[in-house]
């Protein structure tokens, strides 16, 4: 339960932020694309959070490597 509760808290924090970068980023949309455009992304932002779950991959697309630094 504490699991699900954590998924949950995280999906709904990382929607927030989708939320608040398409609203700051709205006057700029506004001018590219019509209204019917920006609904269907708020659409798709409202389905975000009534669904709070993302898939899960086992295998990344690309494997990032840290290297060490020379000093």
């Amino acid at each position: 339960m504490q699991g699900f509760v954590m998924i949950l808290l995280l999906c709904s924090i990382t929607m927030s932020v989708v939320v608040l970068s398409y609203i700051l980023l709205t006057p700029l949309i506004k001018q590219r694309y019509s209204e019917k455009g920006r609904y269907y992304v708020w659409l798709i932002i409202v389905i975000g959070f009534i669904i709070p779950f993302r898939p899960q991959f086992e295998d990344a697309i690309f494997n990032i490597t840290k290297s060490k630094t020379i000093k």
